[in-house]
């Protein structure tokens, strides 16, 4: 089995584990989060997914290439597009709350829990930067580059997360159960990456795969966890690890 394949199962199976122990703490319980008209909610959320997806097709085709509309041209030009692609996906999310009056509390944002969630959200960086082996690496100094992107991925996953589990997770889960929710949520987000797979360079199979199960364990930590920032902090490094070397 490939190298880097044993080390996101190792690494995602040690991030339910510590989300596990992490939810035995009465500091990360809170009251259910209920909506008046769940159904309402998750054919909204369903038919925002429906937008972005189209605007996500259109901003990964060959003729609107971001980067170069822009003129970008450093070593993290992907990295500047993802999160365009993702600020201008999460803007009908936040039309759809202003409009509709709705709190943050809403999409992953509970105050009652914010010291727990950025003790799970710590505790999640640690591990991933353990079991890559990457804390020396980083203690020893990043470059400028490498300083960037993780900047880069934090704002992806600010953005990303708030979509797909902070707005889409919960109101699923409202209208269709937690479990399906879960997993719906899980495929949309899978689904909604699938434009940029497709014309990214090695196997497909394995793309799609690597984004479907990242897309559940994130949900299962918000599931469990409550709050959009540990799935923030814990993706934006665990991705950025891929790219310090």
């Amino acid at each position: 089995m490939d190298r880097d394949l044993l080390l996101l199962l190792s690494e995602y199976l040690g991030v339910i584990a510590v989300t596990m122990l992490a939810g035995i703490s009465p500091r990360l319980k809170r009251r259910p989060l209920i909506f008046k008209y769940p159904k309402r909610e998750g054919i909204i959320a369903s038919s925002l997914f429906l937008i972005i997806l189209i605007m996500n097709v259109i901003l990964n085709s060959e003729g609107f290439q971001i980067g170069k509309t822009l003129g970008l041209s450093d070593q993290n030009t992907i990295l500047w597009e993802r999160l365009i692609i993702s600020f201008i996906c999460l803007a009908p999310f936040v039309l759809a709350l202003l409009i509709r009056k709705q709190p943050l509390l809403s999409t992953g944002w509970n105050k009652s829990i914010w010291g727990s969630a950025v003790r799970l959200g710590i505790s999640l960086v640690f591990l991933a930067l353990f079991l890559r082996g990457k804390i020396f690496l980083i203690i020893n100094g990043i470059s400028a580059v490498e300083g960037q992107a993780l900047l880069l991925w934090l704002g992806i996953a600010f953005a990303e997360e708030n979509i797909f589990r902070g707005y889409m997770q919960p109101r699923l889960s409202a209208w269709i159960g937690g479990r399906f929710g879960w997993i719906i949520a899980g495929l949309f987000f899978t689904l909604w990456h699938l434009p940029r797979l497709l014309i990214l360079p090695g196997d497909l199979i394995y793309n799609v795969g690597y984004v479907l199960i990242q897309g559940m364990v994130l949900g299962w930590v918000f599931r469990k966890g409550g709050h959009a920032l540990p799935n923030i902090l814990y993706r934006a490094v665990s991705e950025w690890l891929w790219f310090v070397v």
